[in-house]
């Protein structure tokens, strides 16, 4: 079911998140600098899902849960409320959609880490899905999407969805990926190439701290806060270096018009989802 409020026309921008993570984690932010002008933001958490009280955790999960002594579907529920603090210290509203996380949601085709970096299945529900969410958001609202660094399967889904629904949009940077494999950056922008891609930096030196904080309330997914803060520092002025201030960066797409007048679809990036 696609959400109320992403068919509302009232938003400024509309950030599309993999899971109960992604979107602050990469452009938290950007998201600052367009609530302190007044912009209404909604973030959607696309793998949001919580799965059956007696769902088995994965073999690429399973540690994890250990971890915390929680079942799969009281570790979800945990992601979801470190997301609601999360989202109340960014000032934004947002939406959790009942799709599972890959590993949930096809455990013999994505289980394993190199099923969840591999091709997309051909049976996944979660390509219509995402495409039909894609299409329903009120045109006034930029649409922001991963640029799917780091090639994690959700976010090649999310970002192709994106992509195909005949909008102007913007790619953010996946964070952490591109901090922890500098030239993933490189070789997603070369699978776009044919996109147009033009990147666009936002100065984010008054309000990283903030940022940072906000990412730290994903507590289950933040091993040491101390070096969390010095990989989001280290790698906003990495990317900076250019402006000489720490930055978070995305990537403009505009789709190109067609013989009528009118933007045709865009074009699946090679060996994208179909």
């Amino acid at each position: 079911m696609v959400g109320a409020k992403a068919v509302s026309p009232s938003f400024d921008h509309v950030y599309l998140s993999p899971h109960l993570d992604d979107a602050v984690f990469s452009c938290g932010g950007t998201i600052l600098r367009q609530r302190a002008r007044g912009e209404r933001v909604l973030v959607i958490t696309v793998c949001a899902g919580v799965p059956a009280e007696d769902a088995l955790p994965p073999p690429l999960l399973a540690d994890g849960l250990r971890a915390v002594g929680a079942t799969a579907a009281d570790f979800v529920r945990h992601r979801r409320k470190e997301d609601r603090i999360a989202m109340e210290m960014l000032g934004v509203e947002w939406e959790w959609r009942d799709e599972a996380d890959a590993p949930f949601r096809l455990a013999a085709h994505y289980g394993t880490l190199a099923g969840l970096l591999g091709p997309v299945a051909p049976d996944d529900p979660l390509v219509p899905r995402c495409r039909e969410l894609a299409r329903s958001i009120a045109p006034g609202a930029m649409l922001h999407a991963p640029l799917a660094v780091g090639g994690h399967v959700d976010h090649r889904i999310v970002c192709e969805a994106a992509l195909a629904a005949r909008r102007p949009i913007s790619l953010y940077e996946d964070f952490p990926y591109g901090a922890h494999d500098p030239t993933g950056v490189d070789r997603r922008l070369a699978e776009l190439s044919d996109l147009g891609l033009v990147e666009e930096a936002v100065a984010v030196a008054d309000v990283l701290a903030r940022r940072i904080e906000a990412s730290l309330a994903y507590a289950s997914q933040v091993a040491s806060p101390d070096d969390w803060r010095d990989l989001v520092l280290s790698h906003a002025i990495r990317i900076g270096t250019g402006v000489g201030v720490p930055v978070e960066r995305s990537f403009r797409v505009a789709p190109r018009p067609g013989p009528d007048g009118n933007p045709p679809d865009a074009q699946p990036a090679t060996g994208s989802t179909p």
